[in-house]
């Protein structure tokens, strides 16, 4: 079997082993395959070698996340048999798919289990701290105490505020 053939096979092999659904991305020679949602294993192959990464986040600034993977195993799957190569691969992706979900938590509010990028906290969630948070701010206002609050969401702002100003432009509406 010559090197695109065993190229496609690979290919094959992971999007059947890789968690469901499978994203398959093309950038200069190097085939990205994310499987799972959320991700759960990350597999790079490249013309010599096919490498295998936990799906994991970085919160760049508080509303950009970025994928930042972290690496399991690396593999030439051109020096070794077809059999090995698959055993191999495939113990890889289970050991990146454990250690991903060894990470979620449970929310302590919700009960739901959640990757680590979706929580607030060791024990809430994004949503239910959102939820916490409005409860709170909710109970300070029927109270009538006076809070101020920036924020960039509007929404957010019109749900809990009894006056709203806005900067625009260095003037203060």
């Amino acid at each position: 079997m010559d090197a695109s053939e065993r190229y496609e096979q690979l290919i094959a092999f992971l999007s059947t082993h890789l968690p469901a659904p499978v994203e398959q991305e093309d950038h200069n020679g190097l085939l990205t395959l994310t499987g799972g949602s959320p991700g759960e294993v990350i597999a790079r192959l490249t013309h010599t070698s096919v490498i295998i990464e936990e799906y994991a986040v970085r919160w760049e600034t508080p509303f950009k996340p970025v994928v930042h993977p972290r690496r399991v195993g690396a593999v030439n799957w051109r020096r070794l048999p077809e059999s090995a190569l698959m055993t191999v691969v495939g113990h890889l992706i289970k050991g990146a798919r454990e250690m991903r979900l060894a990470r979620y938590r449970e929310c302590r509010f919700c009960g739901r289990t959640n990757p680590p990028e979706w929580q607030h906290g060791d024990d809430t969630c994004q949503s239910c701290a959102a939820h916490e948070l409005g409860e709170l701010l909710r109970s300070l206002r029927d109270q009538g105490r006076t809070l101020l609050l920036a924020t960039h969401d509007e929404d957010f702002a019109n749900t809990f505020a009894t006056r709203v100003l806005r900067l625009s432009d260095g003037h203060l509406s």
